[in-house]
């Protein structure tokens, strides 16, 4: 078990304190943040999120909630939106329809995931 203190961004988690579990109710468990890797997809990208953990050592399981969720759907949605922005496969060969295919992308994601928020920051290049 991980007694120390951990941050993502500029909040922090305390691991050296407990608190109730979920699962069983044991005021036994702790909190962490973690790095999460997932699959994403068809294609299964894999993508992270830095996601608060909580870990019982009464009932021995670990869990993410409502936080591991958000920080999931942010990552898709840094992923969409860097798909999105960067020309990928079936990119049209002549530039007189790449506005229209963007656009078209860019409805096509929005109706599956929601509004792409305009804060987001590209995720930099494909890891494959």
């Amino acid at each position: 078990m991980n007694t120390g203190i951990t941050t993502r961004g500029d909040e922090t988690l305390d691991a050296s304190k407990t608190v109730v579990c979920e699962i069983c109710g044991a005021h036994a468990a702790h909190e962490r943040f973690d790095l999460q890797k997932f699959s994403y997809g068809q294609d299964g990208v894999i993508l992270s999120a830095i996601v608060a953990v909580t870990e019982c050592t009464a009932c021995e399981m670990a869990y993410t909630g409502e936080d591991g969720e958000i920080h999931r759907e942010l990552a898709v949605r840094n992923h969409l939106q860097a798909v999105a922005a960067s020309p990928s496969v079936g990119v049209p060969d002549d530039t007189d329809n790449l506005d229209a295919w963007k656009q078209a992308i860019r409805k096509d994601v929005e109706e599956r995931f929601g509004p792409i928020p305009d804060d987001l920051v590209p995720a930099g290049e494909a890891a494959w």
